[in-house]
């Protein structure tokens, strides 16, 4: 191998290397890797791969928001929540968990990080006398001084 062929494929191997290492920080940054939904339907089977390096605490944070929502408490819970226009209002979502409770079982199937915003949805089974089956529940977090808080949250049904 010459001079010329040698110095050609060290300049091409340090460009491969920095596309690489700048793809891999970009990748590490998404928190959902990939989403294929399997079906057109609300619970049709669906692969989602989460980045396990991911900041959990917009997920954590929804979901002590979820368990306050469908424990008793959920009007006292909800009253003082400072919600955005943007989903249902504080009286819905009580209404909505007491007339079709979901279980505290949700799955997490899409997250969408822009900003300081993390908009998340999760997939909760209920069951009700003579249905059952899957509701998407929307909940968007929002990084205060204080943590991740519950900017706004909305439910299907």
């Amino acid at each position: 191998m010459n001079s010329m062929t040698a110095s050609n494929l060290h300049w091409r191997l340090a460009v491969a290397c920095v596309a690489s290492l700048v793809l891999l920080s970009w990748f590490y940054t998404l928190p959902v890797w990939v989403n294929i939904e399997l079906g057109p339907m609300t619970g049709d089977p669906h692969y989602l791969l989460l980045n396990p390096f991911r900041d959990r605490s917009p997920e954590i944070s929804a979901r002590k928001y979820l368990s306050a929502i469908q424990s008793p408490n959920c009007r006292a819970v909800v009253s003082s929540l400072l919600l955005s226009d943007e989903g249902d209002t504080k009286e819905s979502i009580c209404e909505k968990q007491e007339r079709n409770p979901i279980s505290s079982h949700c799955d997490l199937m899409e997250r969408v990080d822009k900003g300081h915003f993390a908009y998340l949805e999760y997939w909760c089974p209920y069951s009700q006398t003579g249905a059952s089956g899957i509701e998407k529940v929307w909940p968007a977090m929002e990084r205060s001084s204080e943590g991740w808080v519950l900017e706004w949250y909305r439910r299907a049904q």
